[in-house]
């Protein structure tokens, strides 16, 4: 991907209503991807020009945070709150006590013979 190709957008309803914030360097392919999932909109907008990626998740935290300021909640079709940048990570040692989900342990445990 050459630099400073992504683009920041927003889906509007009939009503001119936001219904999606969101980031993509081809918006066109975007749009038939949001339509193929059931999203339900009027209009494309794009809202920025060609930016950095990193600017581009800057552009997007920010434009939720002051719809959420605005609205007390995210946008109909945005889940997270930073537009799907989240990462959650934690370190091997976090992991390794953590108790795993499904079987009980005591269900594979070696029988003594």
């Amino acid at each position: 991907m050459a630099r400073n190709t992504v683009r920041g957008y927003t889906l509007r309803d009939d009503y001119g209503k936001i219904v999606y914030v969101g980031t993509s360097d081809n918006v066109r392919a975007r749009r038939a991807e949001h339509r193929l999932n059931g999203k339900q909109f009027k209009e494309l907008k794009v809202e920025t020009g060609p930016m950095s990626r990193k600017e581009a998740e800057r552009w997007e935290y920010s434009r939720l945070k002051s719809y959420r300021n605005f609205t007390g909640r995210n946008p109909q079709y945005n889940k997270t709150e930073s537009g799907g940048f989240e990462k959650k990570r934690q370190s091997s040692a976090n992991q390794s006590s953590r108790p795993k989900r499904g079987y009980p342990r005591a269900w594979f445990r070696r029988r003594k013979r």
